[in-house]
């Protein structure tokens, strides 16, 4: 068996050891071994279970959602990724807002930030999740300038 420090498995995976440390203090990477003074010893097999690990955290999911996937038989990978796909895309529609905010602002002509701030002070208002607040956002004036002048 070949054994590895944790070093050279760093070097080879292209991970810090404060990350491989951080892994085995979560207990989702514990290291099949240790020397007599303590150091880290890893096997072709912990090594095989940090490459999946990597893989797993490129598709976007957090160390407890990997280690259930990684330790857990009953861990059903179907549910797990249409979770993950849901929380994508809102993420998606939040971005594709802003984006629709800020084209918005481009085409709007803005004198100086002041009017920058004002316009998106009222789009706030405007987007607001109660009616109420929309409404009055709809009659009055638009609000004054945060800044300092």
């Amino acid at each position: 068996m070949e054994w590895m420090r944790i070093g050279e498995v760093a070097r080879r995976t292209g991970l810090t050891t404060r990350t491989l440390r951080h892994y085995d203090e979560l207990g989702l990477l514990v290291p099949s071994g240790r020397t007599d003074t303590d150091y880290r010893m890893y096997t072709l097999e912990d090594v095989q279970r940090l490459l999946a690990i990597q893989h797993l955290k490129s598709l976007g999911l957090g160390l407890a959602e990997i280690a259930a996937a990684l330790d857990d038989p009953g861990f059903d990978p179907t549910a797990t990724l249409r979770r993950h796909i849901e929380a994508v895309e809102d993420r998606i529609a939040a971005e594709q807002d802003l984006l629709h905010r800020l084209t918005s602002l481009v085409a709007a002509p803005h004198e100086d930030w002041d009017d920058v701030l004002v316009a998106i002070a009222l789009s706030e208002r405007l987007r607001h999740p109660e009616a109420a607040v929309r409404f009055r956002a709809t009659l009055d004036a638009p609000p004054t300038s945060p800044r300092r002048t």
